[in-house]
C-alpha cells in the first residue's frame, strides 16, 4: 500500500516469532513503532512478545545493582525453561521469575553487554540472541536492520540498556 510517499505494509500473523520479537523489544524496546505498526499491536504474537520483554527488562533493572545490592542470585533449569531467583533487601523484594530459554538467554546476553554484575549470563547467550533476531521479517519492519541483524558494534544492547538503567 502506498500512502503519501511511505510504503506500508501488512503482515500476516504467521510471519511473525515471538522469540524473535521478545528479543528484539528487550535490546530495542522501541523496535516496533507503535505508530507506524498500529495492526501489529492487535496481534496476540505481538501483544505477548511486549509483555515478555517487559518482564526480562523489569529483572534487568533488578539485577543490575541500581537499586541495591542483589544477594542470592539463582538460576535453575525447570519444565522446559529458568527458573531465577533473587533478592533486593534494601527494597525488600524477594523475587522468582521463570523464564524460557530465549528470555534467560537475552538477559545474559543484555546484562553482560551493559556490564551488570548480579545478571547471570552464559557463554551460548551471544549465538541465541543472534539466532533469533536472524528470524526476525526485515522486510516487514524495514531495512535499517539488514537481511543480517548484527550485535557486535551496532549500539542494540549495551548502550540502550545501560541509558534505560541509568
Amino acid at each position: 500500500m502506498y500512502l503519501w510517499g511511505v510504503t506500508t505494509l501488512r503482515l500476516a500473523r504467521t510471519s511473525l516469532d515471538g522469540d524473535a520479537l521478545t528479543v528484539a523489544l528487550v535490546l530495542v524496546p522501541s523496535f516496533v513503532s507503535r505508530n507506524k505498526h498500529y495492526s501489529l499491536f492487535a496481534d496476540p504474537v505481538v501483544r505477548s512478545a511486549r509483555a515478555r520483554a517487559r518482564l526480562v527488562r523489569s529483572l534487568l533493572v533488578h539485577l543490575s545493582g541500581s537499586e541495591g545490592e542483589v544477594e542470592s542470585v539463582a538460576v535453575l533449569p525447570e519444565a522446559g525453561g529458568f527458573r531465577i531467583t533473587f533478592s533486593v533487601p534494601t527494597l525488600g523484594l524477594s523475587r522468582s521469575v521463570w523464564l524460557t530459554a530465549i528470555e534467560r538467554a537475552v538477559l545474559g546476553y543484555a546484562g553482560k553487554r551493559a556490564g551488570f554484575a548480579y545478571v547471570p549470563s552464559e557463554p551460548s547467550d551471544h549465538t541465541q540472541v543472534q539466532g533469533a533476531l536472524a528470524r526476525l521479517p526485515t522486510v516487514a519492519f524495514g531495512p535499517a536492520f539488514g537481511a543480517s541483524p548484527r550485535l557486535v558494534g551496532d549500539g542494540l544492547a549495551g548502550d540502550a540498556m545501560a541509558a534505560s538503567a541509568g
